[in-house]
């Protein structure tokens, strides 16, 4: 988004929200014209996106996620690899 709160319309982004639900990421998307949807990439939690085959096939194939490893830290992995990988895809 630029600075008044429109989407961006050129290149990544990193789209930011104060996360009231998991419902963010679909409201998120909502905000794109249909034409750059499909290059939105939500991260969401991997522990809680892909606990259950359906949930994660639903976050996967429908929502297009980016899993986020929370507990990567304590192995001394980086949780935002997959963050930026789809930026340097032209991913937001």
């Amino acid at each position: 988004m630029d600075l008044v709160g429109h989407p961006a319309r050129h290149g990544p982004a990193i789209i930011v929200a104060n996360h009231n639900s998991h419902v963010d990421a679909v409201a998120l998307i909502s905000l794109f014209p249909s034409g750059v949807v499909g290059k939105v990439r939500p991260v969401a939690a991997a522990d809680y996106f892909l606990r259950n085959r359906v949930l994660s096939w639903f976050s996967r194939r429908c929502l297009g996620i980016l899993p986020f490893d929370r507990h990567c830290l304590g192995d001394g992995g980086d949780p935002l690899v997959g963050c930026v990988a789809a930026l340097d895809a032209a991913r937001s």
